[in-house]
């Protein structure tokens, strides 16, 4: 307001003529415009640097787990390790999460065989998903070791390790990407192969309800995008399945946690037959509440307060009448 009143009384002062008043109110009125858009655009800025400030963070981030280096301090994994056909061995192992020292973990010693399928029960609390983040070294033991085709865990560098584990979890990731890159991201050297992903696809039970979506693959998923489709939550856990299905080929262990807790129980039963097709020649390590699943399994561990239970087949646990025995025939109640 100010340039304004100043340009004004020149003009009845006889210092401004009335084009002058004019050539000035233009150049203050862009002057002001400018300066707004100047502020907005900082305001953005500052927006976008507070929503984009936990990325960068994130990749700041260092690993926290140290390689065990051996022979003279020279790691001799530190290349793809060879984990074919290669059994698992856990020995003595314990451990507590960081800042407690109640052992979620302790004493469990378990051997899993080239192409066997374990399936991990119990109740809540009882070690489950943390044995299988031990197993993806998310975590290292406090005590005993991990062995992968009698080398430690530690002894692996971890890209290379992780590179042959492909995980499902119940809470899996939905990104605001196309189906191609939903489902791609588990194996990103196949981005473009549209045959992988639509084998992935319809392994996990999907392909029929992409085939209906309006761009196909390259829809996009969320509604954070504007064309953005949303899935149910089902739906969203087959993309996931599938997403890990996409790294089958180089995978030796696969762990699934939970992966099918949103889905039918028909559907279920299908993933899971997926699950046993895909698995002969690979490690699976299945945490399932669901009793009537653990059955598919070639082995079935039971975990009670941190420690193995019980180990053996559905028919021996069940002759067993032991803790196994006790869950299945609570949960086959409800059916009755």
């Amino acid at each position: 307001a100010l340039p304004y009143v100043y340009v004004v009384s020149g003009v009845l002062r006889g210092v401004y003529t009335l084009g002058d008043l004019a050539l000035y109110a233009g150049l203050i009125f862009e002057v002001r415009r400018s300066l707004i858009f100047v502020i907005a655009s900082m305001a953005q800025l500052y927006d976008i640097a507070l929503g984009t400030s936990p990325i960068f963070q994130l990749l700041q981030l260092k690993p926290q787990l140290q390689m065990l280096h051996l022979e003279g301090g020279k790691n001799t994994n530190s290349t793809k390790p060879n984990l074919s056909n290669s059994e698992i061995q856990l020995k003595n192992v314990s451990f507590a999460y960081p800042g407690s020292d109640k052992k979620v973990l302790e004493d469990i010693n378990l051997t899993i065989q080239p192409g066997e399928m374990i399936a991990l029960v119990g109740e809540n609390g009882a070690g489950k998903t943390t044995l299988a983040k031990l197993l993806c070294r998310l975590y290292d033991p406090q005590s005993g070791a991990i062995e992968w085709n009698g080398q430690d865990l530690r002894s692996f560098e971890l890209d290379a390790l992780r590179e042959r584990i492909a995980v499902v979890t119940q809470d899996y990731a939905r990104f605001p990407v196309a189906v191609r890159e939903n489902i791609a991201f588990g194996e990103l050297s196949q981005l473009d192969d549209n045959h992988a992903i639509n084998c992935a696809a319809k392994e996990a039970g999907i392909a029929a309800v992409i085939e209906r979506l309006p761009e196909g693959l390259d829809t996009i998923l969320g509604k954070q995008l504007d064309g953005g489709v949303d899935l149910s939550g089902g739906q969203w856990q087959r993309i996931a399945i599938a997403r890990a299905l996409m790294r089958r080929s180089q995978a030796e262990l696969l762990i699934f946690d939970e992966p099918t807790a949103a889905l039918d129980p028909k559907t279920e039963h299908e993933i899971y037959t997926i699950f046993r097709a895909i698995a002969p020649e690979k490690i699976t390590v299945i945490v399932s509440h669901r009793l009537a699943l653990a059955k598919m399994a070639d082995r079935i561990v039971v975990m009670e307060n941190a420690k193995i239970l019980e180990i053996g087949t559905h028919d021996e646990l069940m002759l067993l009448g032991g803790q196994y025995s006790i869950m299945f025939n609570r949960q086959a109640s409800s059916y009755v």
